[in-house]
């Protein structure tokens, strides 16, 4: 397994494929890092030649980064999707190529999930929920049943957001928000209950 990025994302989604007795061949970077906690050889920056013939996963937080790595390399070697494995897979659930699934993450029966997306520690995606390409659910939040969540979105630590809700494309739900109705497109909202708040006010 080759990993895009290995900062501090990058450290869940070893431990991840470490879980699962998997193996790592290195990271790929801008540059070197300085640090390297778990001892990985660096293959230089991403490239088709250091991808092809390779199993790889984007380990970077970033949505909209992560999904321009693997929009770019889709069709080279064989990205991956992780599944820590303390994680739960309910019946009849759909998981996205590309996605990461992190310790003590619950998904639940019916639910999809898309590609490339993030389901941090110990966050919970409901009974039928259908969450968008490219999406991060950070450590603890709760996605209640049928909850539909756009592509891009963030939905930050220990959020909840109540069965039946939409979130469009480009949200962020700042950590411990409660979402009580629907979120437009490209929103910030936060507090409890969520209320909409100009982007640049907030600091996630």
């Amino acid at each position: 397994m080759i990993l895009i990025g290995y900062s501090g994302h990058a450290l869940v989604a070893i431990e991840a494929i470490y879980s699962c007795s998997g193996s790592i061949t290195g990271y790929c970077e801008i540059v070197k890092k300085k640090e390297n906690p778990f001892d990985l050889k660096y293959l230089g920056f991403d490239s088709v030649d250091v991808l092809t013939n390779n199993q790889w996963i984007v380990a970077i937080g970033d949505n909209k980064i992560r999904s321009r790595i693997i929009e770019k390399y889709k069709s080279v070697g064989a990205l991956q999707t992780i599944s820590h494995s303390s994680s739960i897979i309910g019946s009849f659930v759909e998981i996205g190529i590309g996605t990461l699934l992190c310790a003590g993450s619950i998904v639940n029966s019916l639910a999809v999930v898309g590609r490339g997306c993030i389901i941090n520690t110990a966050a919970v995606v409901e009974h039928e929920c259908q969450v968008g390409d490219f999406v991060h659910v950070a450590p603890g939040a709760v996605l209640a049943g049928n909850v539909k969540v756009g592509k891009h979105s963030f939905i930050g630590a220990n959020a909840v957001v109540r069965q039946g809700v939409e979130i469009g494309n480009d949200v962020i739900v700042g950590a411990g928000a409660v979402v009580l109705s629907d979120v437009p497109d490209g929103k910030t909202v936060v507090g409890n209950p969520a209320k909409i708040i100009k982007r640049k006010q907030i600091n996630i």
